[in-house]
């Protein structure tokens, strides 16, 4: 494949799931992809998630660093990683290590299918039933509200660099690519959907379920909601 891509892979507080991670996402891209650049950004970590990303970029020059001062959020690493990003398509890739490797090699396999790839979980049982009903209904939610028929609003995706760089985002949080996605589609780029499979994170908690990201999940699509319809 003659494509060239940059993997952005956000990380706070990772250090049990990121080296699995960084094998992973090496593992996806084996044989794939000859030219790419993996960018691990540290979200202000208090333990040694960037000491264990810096170990790796020391002993190979595709793997990059970005720090942050403090933690700013899911949305603002990623956004700094699509800034750094060099080569002709991004993608992203969780620093849990939630997304099976092989999910995202089929990910990349279908780039040019349609300007944007994205994805949707094919197992989502596996996940506890509350994180399920809050996933089903956000995606009710966001077709509703902006008139589209996403299977997942949160999954990973894969787009051409320029298409996302030139992309006004306000999104701090977890709801980054679900903005990046209604943003692009609706400005009429193409997408196209492929299932993916969820794997239990092996250490640590998400945040997703904290009331707080919870009220800055309503709080984002609400200035999503602006910016979407006030320019009508």
């Amino acid at each position: 494949m003659n494509k060239t891509l940059t993997v952005i892979i956000p990380a706070y507080n990772e250090q049990e799931n990121l080296p699995q991670a960084l094998e992973d996402i090496t593992r996806a891209l084996e044989g794939l992809i000859d030219d790419y650049e993996i960018i691990v950004v540290d979200d202000g970590s208090k333990d040694r998630t960037a000491v264990i990303a810096q170990e790796r970029a020391r002993r190979d020059a595709r793997f990059k660093v970005l720090s942050n001062d403090r933690n700013r959020g899911y949305g603002y690493s990623y956004q700094r990683g699509v800034k750094a990003a060099g080569k002709e398509f991004i993608g992203v890739y969780s620093g849990d290590n939630e997304l099976h490797w092989e999910s995202f090699r089929d990910l990349v396999k279908n780039i040019g299918q349609a300007d944007i790839i994205t994805q949707y979980s094919s197992n989502p049982q596996d996940r506890p039933w509350f994180r399920r009903l809050l996933s089903r209904m956000f995606t009710l939610l966001m077709n509703t509200l902006f008139g589209m028929k996403l299977k997942y609003f949160n999954g990973c995706f894969i787009c051409r660099r320029e298409i996302l760089q030139a992309l006004t985002i306000r999104s701090q949080g977890l709801t980054v690519h679900a903005e990046c996605l209604v943003k692009l589609i609706k400005q009429g780029y193409s997408y196209f959907e492929i299932p993916f499979t969820h794997i239990p994170r092996s250490k640590g908690h998400s945040s997703a379920l904290s009331l707080k990201s919870i009220k800055a999940v309503f709080a984002a699509v609400f200035l999503l909601y602006l910016d979407i319809y006030r320019r009508k």
